[in-house]
């Protein structure tokens, strides 16, 4: 999704949304994931090993009260419909956890007008499944080997018809359904370890 931003911004777009990371430990192994709004206002951790408070997934706790605060917002500016470039990254198995996030990103996946990227698990239930079977949406498979060469692909097809400043009209929102976050992917929605945090679906 940052090389698509990239893209995005030397045709003279300016997409909002949100993106992911990981984060690396001093090893170079994986130890939890970031997340920050594309207008640089905004960034915290989305999930993390060394957490405790917080549904869990894998080895991850997911911190509710960081990335709720970034993601949501964006979600709301993008409902209002005054953006050129939508890039949401991503819908995935930790988000889910959030009613808020589902019920904005779920209304923004039926809308019509701006553009959309939206990156999503490959495998997975509730809003994960839901999200591919929209009318109108262009499903995109990411995978290590594509991942580079894809991106101006994607940016051909979110400005398709549209002028930089002028915001998007269009009823097309494209969606890249990438692997996640996982090894191989999401294999479902599943349970959390804590029972009394459920996903959303």
């Amino acid at each position: 999704c940052l090389r698509v931003c990239e893209l995005l911004r030397e045709r003279g777009y300016r997409p909002d949304g949100f993106v992911t990371e990981e984060i690396r430990g001093t090893r170079g192994q994986r130890v939890g994931f970031t997340m920050a709004s594309l207008d640089g206002s905004r960034s915290g951790s989305l999930a993390t090993e060394q957490g405790s408070d917080g549904p869990r997934v894998g080895k991850y706790t997911v911190t509710m009260r960081e990335w709720e605060p970034i993601a949501l917002p964006a979600l709301d500016s993008a409902l209002t419909g005054s953006s050129e470039v939508l890039v949401m990254d991503e819908i995935g198995k930790m988000e889910l956890f959030s009613n808020g996030f589902v019920d904005r990103m779920r209304r923004l996946l039926h809308a019509k007008g701006t553009p959309l990227l939206a990156t999503i698990a490959l495998n997975g239930g509730g809003l994960i499944a839901e999200a591919k079977r929209i009318p109108g949406v262009t499903l995109l498979t990411v995978s290590h080997d594509n991942r580079d060469s894809i991106a101006q692909e994607i940016v051909d097809q979110l400005v398709s018809g549209v002028s930089p400043e002028q915001g998007g009209e269009t009823s097309q929102a494209p969606v890249a359904a990438g692997k996640g976050r996982g090894k191989g992917g999401y294999s479902g929605v599943g349970q959390p370890r804590r029972s009394r945090w459920k996903p959303v679906v």
